[in-house]
């Protein structure tokens, strides 16, 4: 099973403070699975899905 990624693509847009580009959009889901699964191997950890709060 895979995980989702620990982050999607409106927390790339809020950190940038700016909307991507194309070739960002096409390949930001990639990266950040890619991403996801390189911060899973390094701190031990899987971090399970939970709900996210707004606000």
């Amino acid at each position: 099973m895979s995980l989702p990624p620990l982050a999607v693509r409106d927390d790339v847009i809020a950190v940038a403070q700016r909307d991507l580009t194309e070739p960002e959009h096409a390949s930001v889901y990639q990266l950040l699975d890619a991403a996801s699964d390189q911060f899973r191997a390094a701190s031990q950890q899987q971090f399970t899905p939970a709900s996210r709060r707004c606000g």
